[in-house]
């Protein structure tokens, strides 16, 4: 065997590690660290069965918007149980469950009171991150918990109204933990300087805290720019870049929300050095990070897209997103391409969703057979493609009821949660 013969062999045999860790395995919000709604799960078709996706099980829960995670053939999502119905008043719950068939493996109740604004009282929100046989939930009004993946004990825990003084906001806590080296950190609106804490992932230690902002319910990313790692913050007043290394700030700009809503994940984009905050009401505002410090300036300001509970999918030079009625009535629940560069509305397409308030789908990609899986607020899911050229519809089927939570995707699988159950059907 040549050299390059052997080269070239080791070189697909990483390509296929790779590509099999990214399909394996849906850990956290989103898929992965990066939180970008895409991966890459080779040998799936393009299209659906006539009938739908078959559906491989279907587990009950109680209520809550908390997407799911799976990982090492289990499944992890939180909820709220119905005191009517169990006589346990106000318990939220993180559950353990057989990816393979649903049944549950193990759960930890824990009681806590909810009382949110306007009715949405009806539990967590947080999709729970999952690494290293652990597993970390962030409740609505700001429990969080480190657990063994495998038995449900509990690690640590922390009450953070309790112990830090944390200002709920008003539709709860809906920022998934994120971990970045051995820091697990959230939005967690204490007082004082508590905005964002850091936590040490194996022994709950609080290492550092940040900002005095009010919480906003969007989750923190972090990303490479200038040389630097840098934790990309959306409170729920400005818009911030923190040093993980001890939390110190980097760089923050103000930004007044209507009802504080930073709820959309920022969109990083390396080429051009860009992030992209995309705002209900005030639609979406791209700054420029310096290229030899942490520092950052606005390049555009446009009303072409708002986003409430979508994230944008990045693909190129282009992104892609749900618009909300923020902005226009008449557009709302538009599925819309724009320009990185520029913020100039390239298409939209209405077919994605007929609601026109509170319009929500979560857009995913996946990258190795370029196929966007759209599942919206009816409970449909959506095969699709999408580029600068436009849209065109594959297949679409009734999957689940409605649903405003974050599908996963895991081992030729979706994962998708409704107001009262998880469905696990088959993609393949």
């Amino acid at each position: 065997m040549t050299l390059l013969t052997s080269f070239l062999v080791a070189l697909a045999t990483l390509v296929s590690i790779t590509f099999g860790a990214i399909a394996s395995d849906w850990p956290e919000f989103r898929g992965g660290p990066e939180r970008s709604g895409i991966w890459n799960e080779p040998g799936l078709p393009p299209t659906l069965p006539k009938n739908g996706p078959a559906v491989l099980w279907k587990q009950t829960l109680g209520s809550g918007y908390a997407g799911p995670a799976v990982a090492d053939g289990r499944v992890f999502i939180m909820d709220r149980l119905n005191p009517s119905a169990t006589n346990a008043a106000d318990t939220e719950r993180l559950l353990c469950l057989d990816a393979n068939d649903g049944k549950q493996l193990w759960q930890l109740p824990y009681t806590r009171a909810l009382k949110l604004k306007g009715g949405y009282d009806n539990g967590p929100r947080c999709t729970t991150t999952v690494r290293d046989g652990r597993v970390y939930a962030f409740g609505a009004m700001g429990d969080l918990h480190c657990v063994d993946a495998k038995s449900g004990a509990v690690i640590w825990k922390k009450d953070l109204m309790a112990e830090s003084a944390a200002v709920v906001p008003d539709w709860g806590f809906a920022n998934a933990p994120l971990i970045e080296d051995k820091l697990l950190i959230v939005q967690a609106g204490a007082k004082p300087g508590g905005t964002v804490m850091a936590f040490d992932k194996k022994t709950g230690k609080e290492l550092w805290r940040a900002l005095d902002d009010k919480a906003g319910y969007s989750p923190v990313i972090a990303i490479t720019a200038a040389g630097r790692r840098q934790l990309i913050v959306w409170t729920g007043e400005a818009m911030c870049a923190l040093n993980p290394a001890d939390g110190s700030v980097f760089w923050h700009m103000r930004r007044k929300l209507a009802w504080d809503q930073a709820i959309s994940v920022p969109t990083f984009h390396a080429r051009l050095n860009l992030v992209l905050f995309p705002s209900d009401r005030e639609g979406c505002i791209a700054l420029q990070l310096g290229s030899d410090k942490p520092a950052a300036s606005v390049a555009w300001d446009r009303t072409t897209l708002g986003c409430l509970h979508t994230s944008p999918i990045l693909v190129g030079d282009h992104i892609y997103a749900l618009n909300h009625y923020g902005l226009d009535k008449a557009t709302c629940g538009d599925l819309r391409c724009l320009s990185v560069a520029d913020g100039d509305l390239v298409w939209a397409e209405k077919s994605v969703t007929t609601l026109k308030g509170f319009a929500q789908a979560t857009i995913t990609r996946n990258a190795a057979n370029d196929t966007w899986y759209i599942t919206n607020d009816t409970g449909e899911l959506i095969l699709a493609r999408a580029t600068p050229e436009g849209f065109k519809e594959l297949a679409r089927a009734q999957l689940t009821g409605k649903t405003w939570s974050h599908p996963a995707y895991a081992n030729g699988r979706i994962y998708s949660r409704s107001e009262t159950s998880l469905v696990c059907a088959s993609l393949k």
